[in-house]
């Protein structure tokens, strides 16, 4: 999880992303692992619109 915070924060989303990914297959009920992973998607512009 810390990882994906801090590729996040030297603008590196994709890698982040996969470190997210990582964490939600380990603990597919972590709510913290999914919103990061959406914020990751935003900063991507790769969220789903309605």
């Amino acid at each position: 999880m810390n990882k994906g915070a801090a590729l996040l924060e030297l603008m590196e989303p994709d890698e982040a992303i996969s470190c997210f990914d990582k964490v939600k297959e380990l603990y597919p009920k972590s709510a913290e692992a999914w919103n990061e992973k959406g914020y990751a998607l935003n900063r991507l512009d790769r969220f789903m619109k309605p």
